[in-house]
This record gives C-alpha cells, sequence and structure tokens, in this order.
C-alpha cells in the first residue's frame, strides 16, 4: 500500500471547489458529497496508484505526472516507489488549462 500525501495546492484546489458548488448550488449537502468523492478517488490510489492515465502533455509525462479524472475535475499527482507514496499536487476543472498550474 501507498501513503497518499497531499500538497498544499491540491489541499486548496479542494477548498475552492467545496466552496464553489456549495455557492453555486445553495447547498451545503452537495458540496459535501461532491468532497466526500473526491477523497474517497484520491485515497484509492493508496492501493492502485497505476490506474491514472498519463497527461496528453509531453512535458508533464517527461515529469512523471499522472491524472484520474473526479467528474470535472483532473487529480494530478506523482508516484515515487521509493518510500511507497502518492503526492496529490494539484485537483483542477477539465477545461483548464493545467499545464500552466504544474
Amino acid at each position: 500500500m501507498y501513503q497518499v500525501i497531499l500538497s498544499s495546492d491540491a489541499n486548496n484546489d479542494i477548498n475552492q471547489i467545496v466552496v464553489f458548488i456549495a455557492s453555486e448550488s445553495g447547498s451545503k449537502t452537495t458540496a459535501l458529497n461532491y468532497l466526500v468523492k473526491l477523497e474517497s478517488s484520491i485515497l484509492s490510489l493508496n492501493k492502485y496508484p497505476e490506474r491514472g492515465s498519463n497527461p496528453r502533455y509531453k512535458i508533464l509525462r517527461n515529469q512523471g505526472y499522472k491524472f484520474i479524472a473526479v467528474e470535472n475535475h483532473l487529480v494530478f499527482y506523482k508516484i515515487k516507489e521509493d518510500n511507497k507514496t502518492v503526492i496529490i499536487y494539484r485537483v483542477l476543472h477539465h477545461k483548464s488549462s493545467y499545464q500552466n498550474f504544474l
């Protein structure tokens, strides 16, 4: 099993996503349900870190990034085999120019 670590940027991304969903939907429950979905998807990387896809941009692939999609968001991470960790770097909307954020 791998340890999953959230960077401060990823943590901030998740907080902003939850606040945005709560604001747009007018429902804290909707925002919290999405948070649970994000967290469970991210934490599942502890068992299957390789299941993510490789980014389409070569520079990101060469840097070792992988990503998983959770509804409208992409969770970018790297696998560190030497210490069995998965580091989550960013959680970004799929329509964003994500290569500029990594």
